[in-house]
Parts: structure tokens; C-alpha cells; sequence
């Protein structure tokens, strides 16, 4: 084992050759309304958590180190563009390179780090078209189905590849156990009212649980019946329509006739008017015509009639309640820093902007911008708001006020409650994606930097500029014109997304090595249990999480639902992986690349 000193040395030594990604502290909660700064948003603040807690998972990868044999292993485009300056022997916690580059180190070094314990035996893996596609791409020739494949012969990048491939193959399999449990005799290859238009073998073909013929589509089936219980129903009705009508003997059977004359004639129905439930309207965009929306003008007159009441004549500072200087400040914020346009829908052409603008003092002004007729600036809050969309720009203000305002609180919350700093050090790269200015000290140490490094960072500036904070749908021709009738879906952080599911990714690698004391642990007993302990210990918490298998996930609390199969999928795991292993001993030992196993009977 190396002493202090040589490690010391070694890092001093990696120090010279891989430079440092020059870093900048992030207030990240403040803000200065005089000057214009409105702060952080909260969807910005959030995105800032998922990065700080990506860091804090890469940062316990520190039993994971670089060998002068993992290195020669690495694609050649990944090795040039860091010089090949990585140093063996140091911790992956240790280094200083780009996050992006950082979490696929994260990920290649896991994939290695299984290949003592997946060489043990092939490992199992339903190969599709498009899996052999990729391992072709690979230098790896491997037929379609279920084939069994030598890791510890695979290059790197296919090890890569296939942990991804096995662990959801893994989970797929699960879903399949579970709709075992649930449908014992199987499904319809055909349900819901598809059944009407199946002919021959698929009206009468069934797709079974009970072993492994056909992955995807097991699991396409599975997935449909537990999650459609109601088509799976009508698809069982259609057919068994369909064999009592094969049963049935043909015998003549005379329709009885319809006498006109004698018909008598039907009342008029009159259709009654749709009461109006003004609160629950009143908290959408009720302003905004919808065509599959009933009675919408007596909607629009309605609740602009409830909500002019409220917001006549008041400053947008009294309408939500902020009568301290610090509250005041903090709904001027709130209305700034939410990004996009502040671009109401009136209904008007297109090319018309109808932009808000709310001041210092807590007054509303409506800016046009029309490029045909000409701009106008108009002064709504406070105001009598005679015109209904008068009520809506104020509305659509309040709303924005409150959901940002609520975002930042429930970000506050989780911020504190994982114990974070809101002082954050983060990197060049990910500050300029979050619209902050670089200061003086890290534009000048982005200036020493090396040029293959500083194409690194470049790299990944591009890199995050491909993922925006917010993901805005295409325009449409009907824009124009002012005809879409639906309204635009939420936009998607995806930048954040990539944090959320590298974070993700990094833990399951961490769970993917076990040994046979954790899995005796997820059934609750000692490393000393017999197989019958084993036995039973895995069929309580079959019983005990039995609901899942006899009734639908809408038939329970989201978290419940969750936890429970999260809970049988484990025990399941633990108890395969622990009769299959049973001179193991304590040695490192995983449940991937085992299909099969899932549907051998039990003695």
C-alpha cells in the first residue's frame, strides 16, 4: 500500500499533467431589485440542486481508481480529447475534468469494475434487432433472442452498453413476474376493443407469464394488463361473445316489426344549461376560447365578474397580499425572474405581443407590440378593469406571482432539507448555462488553460447549450392565425433531466455489486438463515405485498404503489440471487444477466 507521501507525489504529479475546471461561488437565493437583479428562478434553483447532488454522488466514487489497463481501454476520440493525460491510481473522486466527461468515466469504470464477478458464468440477454445493431457497432457478433454472452471478452463500450441492456431487461422481467401473479392463466394477444377486428390465431392466441418465450413483447402484454385492466377486460368480453356465438345453434329467429303508425311521438328534449362552478374556472386560463369547452362565454362574463371584484382598482402588491417592503421585493422577483416572455393570449393574430410588465411600485402595464397597426402601451392595475381581458392580463399575473412564488418555497424546502449550501462551487461551464457572469479570477484562469483542455470545456458548453432549461414546442402555421385550440404543453427542463438521470444512473451502479448480507438483509434475517428461512421469509413479503398483484396501480396512493413493488421486486431478487449462490460465501455478487432463473419451478 502507498504511503501519504507517494500518494501525495502521485497527486501533485496528476495535478501537472490535468488542469483544474476553473469553479465560481453561486449565491444561489439572492438577489438585488434595485439594480435589476431579480435572482435565480425557481426552476434555475432547482436545476442548480440536481447538479449539486450529481457532484455529491460522483464525489463518493472514491474506491473507484484509474489502472493503466482501464485506460488503454478507452475510445480513442474520449482519450484524445483529454491528451491522455488521465493519471493511473487516482480516485475518480479526485478529479477535476468536465462533469460530463466525469459521469461517463463514473459509468465506464463500473462497467469494468463488474467484469471479475459477470465472467464468473455467461451472462444471459435477450438480444433484439436493434441491440445487435448496436453491439455490431461494437465488433461484436451475436445472434437475435436469448443468447448467452461471454463478459469478461466484451471491449469496454459494449460492457457499457450492455449493463443499461441487462438491468432493464431485469425490470422487465419483474413486470412480467408481477402480471404472472395476476393473471396466472395469461392474457389476450389482442385486448381492449382491438379484439373486434382480430380474425383467426390472434382471436384466440393468449400471451402467458410462466416462462420466457418472447421478452419484449411479455413485457409489452404485462404492461398493458396492469396498467389497462379495463381493456383487458372488454377484450375478454369480445371474445367470449365470440365463442358463445360459435356455440350457438342456428335457429330462425323472426324479428318483429316496427308499426310507424303506431309510434308515438317522442317529447322534445330540452337541454339544461351547465352550472358554472366559478372557483374551480377561475384557476385556469378561463380567458382563453376553447372550442370543446361548453357555454365559454357565460364562463368568461361569469368569472370575469367574480375576479373584477378582487383585483378593481388595487395595485398587483395588494391583490397578493404583500404589504412589508421585503414581501414586495420578493413578488417583484417572482414576476422577473420566471423565465420566458411575459406574453399573454388574448386571442389576437400571431404576430401580435401582448407583453406584461409589472414596476417597482406594483402597477400593470400591457405592452402591445404590433408591427402591422403599431404599438400601444396601456395602464391596467390599478384600474376599474371595465374589459373582461383587462381582468385576464391582472389574472395571469396573480397566477404567475403564485406558481413561481410556490416553486421557490417547495425548492427552499428541499434545498434545506438536504443540508446543501446555498453557496454552491460550480463550474465555468454550467454558470454560463444558467445566464451568470464569469468574474474576473475564472476568465483568467480559463485563460491559462491548455488548448486541448479548453476544447474539453468547449465541449461541454456545447453540450449543455443542447439541453436548454426550457424546452419550447416548434412553431406552428397555425400560430399565424391564431388557431391553435390546444394549449402548449409545459415545458421540459432537460438540462435538468440530464442531471436527475446521470444521478440516477451513477447509484444504480452502485447497487448493482452486492453481497449475500445485504440480500439476506432485504428479507429480513441474518447471513445464518436456512433455505426453508429463506423460503418463507421471501413468501410474507409475497403476502404481505399481494395487493399489487390483484388490483390496479390507479387503485392505490402513487408512493404506495411504488413502495410495495419496489419491496417485492428486491425480495424477489434477494431470493433467487440466494438460492442460486449458495457457497458464495461473502463474495460480490449480482442478479444481472440471470433470466432464466426468474422462471425455473421451485422445488
Amino acid at each position: 500500500m502507498a504511503t501519504e507521501s507517494e500518494l501525495q507525489t502521485r497527486k501533485n504529479e496528476y495535478w501537472l499533467r490535468v488542469p483544474k475546471v476553473p469553479r465560481q461561488s453561486v449565491d444561489i437565493f439572492a438577489r438585488d431589485t434595485e439594480k435589476g437583479d431579480y435572482g435565480l428562478s425557481a426552476e434555475v434553483v432547482d436545476t442548480i440542486f440536481e447538479y449539486a447532488h450529481l457532484q455529491q454522488t460522483l464525489n463518493s466514487f472514491d474506491d473507484l481508481t484509474f489502472s493503466a489497463d482501464f485506460l488503454a481501454q478507452l475510445p480513442d476520440d474520449f482519450r484524445k480529447k483529454l491528451d491522455q493525460n488521465l493519471y493511473p491510481g487516482i480516485p475518480l473522486a479526485n478529479l477535476e475534468i468536465p462533469t460530463t466527461d466525469k459521469v461517463l468515466l463514473a459509468e465506464l469504470l463500473s462497467a469494468d469494475a463488474l467484469t471479475d464477478v459477470l465472467s464468473k458464468s455467461p451472462v444471459e440477454v435477450w438480444v433484439t434487432p436493434g441491440i445487435q445493431k448496436k453491439l455490431a457497432a461494437f465488433n461484436c457478433t451475436v445472434e437475435t433472442g436469448l443468447q448467452q454472452m461471454d463478459y469478461g471478452q466484451l471491449p469496454l463500450e459494449a460492457k457499457h452498453f450492455l449493463i443499461g441492456v441487462m438491468e432493464y431487461q431485469e425490470m422487465q422481467v419483474h413486470t412480467i413476474l408481477l402480471a404472472h401473479e395476476r393473471f396466472p392463466d395469461g392474457v389476450p394477444a389482442v385486448s381492449g376493443f382491438s379484439a373486434l377486428f382480430s380474425q383467426g390465431e390472434d382471436e384466440q392466441r393468449k400471451i402467458t407469464f410462466d416462462s420466457l418465450e418472447d421478452l419484449d413483447a411479455q413485457y409489452e402484454s404485462a404492461q398493458d394488463a396492469i396498467d389497462n385492466p379495463l381493456q383487458l377486460f372488454v377484450g375478454q368480453m369480445i371474445q367470449q361473445m365470440r365463442a358463445e356465438k360459435a356455440q350457438r345453434v342456428d335457429t330462425q329467429v323472426t324479428e318483429p316489426t316496427l308499426d310507424l303508425d303506431m309510434e308515438e311521438e317522442r317529447p322534445t328534449r330540452t337541454r339544461k344549461k351547465r352550472a358554472i362552478d366559478i372557483e374551480v374556472e377561475a384557476q385556469t386560463q378561463w380567458w382563453i376560447w376553447k372550442e370543446y369547452r361548453e357555454g365559454h362565454n357565460d364562463i368568461e362574463k361569469a368569472v370575469s365578474d367574480y375576479l373584477r371584484a378582487k383585483y378593481a382598482n388595487k395595485t398587483i402588491y395588494s391583490i397578493v397580499g404583500a404589504e412589508l417592503d421585503e414581501a414586495k421585493q420578493e413578488m417583484l422577483s417572482a414576476f422577473w425572474r420566471k423565465r420566458g416572455r411575459k406574453h399573454i393570449d388574448l386571442g389576437d393574430e400571431g404576430w401580435i405581443e401582448n407583453n406584461l410588465y409589472l414596476k417597482p411600485d406594483g402597477s400593470l402595464e400591457l405592452h402591445v407590440r404590433d408591427d402591422m397597426y403599431g404599438n400601444s402601451d396601456h395602464s391596467i392595475a390599478p384600474g376599474p378593469l371595465e374589459h373582461y381581458h383587462w381582468v385576464a392580463v391582472v389574472d395571469q399575473a396573480v397566477k404567475w406571482i403564485h406558481e413561481e412564488s410556490d416553486a421557490m418555497q417547495a425548492v427552499r424546502e428541499k434545498w434545506a432539507k438536504n443540508g446543501l449550501d446555498e453557496t454552491q462551487l460550480m463550474e465555468c461551464t454550467f454558470i454560463r448555462t444558467i445566464d451568470r457572469a464569469l468574474s474576473d479570477s475564472a476568465r483568467g484562469e480559463i485563460g491559462q488553460l491548455p488548448q486541448w483542455f479548453l476544447d474539453a470545456l468547449n465541449q461541454e458548453s456545447r453540450f449543455y447549450g443542447k439541453l436548454p432549461l426550457e424546452y419550447v414546442r416548434e412553431p406552428s402555421i397555425d400560430d399565424l392565425f391564431s388557431l391553435s385550440l390546444q394549449e402548449e404543453p409545459r415545458p421540459r427542463n432537460m438540462l435538468k433531466a440530464y442531471f436527475i438521470r446521470s444521478q440516477h444512473d451513477l447509484t444504480r451502479y452502485g447497487t448493482l455489486l452486492t453481497t449475500p448480507e445485504k440480500l439476506y438483509k432485504v428479507l429480513g434475517l441474518d447471513s445464518a438463515a436456512t433455505v426453508d428461512q429463506v423460503k418463507a421469509a421471501y413468501r410474507q413479503i409475497a403476502k404481505e405485498t399481494s395487493a399489487i398483484h390483484i388490483s390496479s396501480p390507479d387503485e392505490f396512493d402513487e408512493d404506495t404503489w411504488v413502495s410495495m413493488n419496489e419491496r417485492f421486486t428486491e425480495a424477489t431478487k434477494a431470493y433467487k440471487a440466494l438460492t442460486k449462490h449458495r457457497n458464495s460465501d461473502n463474495a460480490r455478487i449480482t442478479t444481472l444477466g440471470k433470466l432464466k432463473i426468474y422462471f425455473e419451478n421451485e422445488e
